[in-house]
């Protein structure tokens, strides 16, 4: 729920500046009245957009901060998926059709599915890998899967 309500409202910031919008969509989702969502988390939401691209979370970030130690790994974990999911569709043309998990001890490996080989896509996500690795303590590698249409 945090998660897609994160992704949904990740871009909300190029309202006010292409530039930083990661930025701006933090203060817009925490200042909002979104009635649906306690202020704790709309904190978390506002935190997942400031940290789906750009820096890292950081303790020197008051925003980051101010979150308790479980919303703080909340957020990482939440931020490192949303990283992997925007460099998926890093071509915004939605040419990834599903991604499937597997994983072993220190190992994850999205398998991508696709109709034609997605290239940019698969760079993306790969450059984007390292808050996830690093946030749940694995190897991730990205691999396209073959076609999309070829599949049962």
């Amino acid at each position: 729920r945090l998660l897609d309500a994160a992704a949904r409202l990740q871009d909300v910031g190029y309202l006010i500046s292409y530039r930083g919008h990661h930025k701006h969509s933090y203060h817009l989702i925490l200042h909002s009245r979104l009635e649906v969502f306690r202020p704790e988390e709309l904190a978390i939401i506002a935190n997942v957009a400031r940290y789906h691209r750009g820096a890292e979370p950081k303790n020197k970030h008051d925003n980051f901060r101010r979150l308790s130690s479980d919303d703080q790994q909340r957020v990482r974990a939440l931020a490192a998926v949303l990283r992997l999911a925007g460099g998926l569709d890093r071509s915004h043309n939605q040419t990834v059709q599903a991604v499937r998990v597997r994983r072993a001890k220190k190992q994850v490996e999205l398998l991508v599915e696709a109709d034609a080989y997605p290239e940019v896509n698969l760079w993306a996500a790969r450059r984007r890998a390292g808050l996830f690795e690093k946030v749940f303590g694995v190897e991730l590698t990205v691999q396209w899967d073959g076609h999309a249409a070829a599949k049962p």
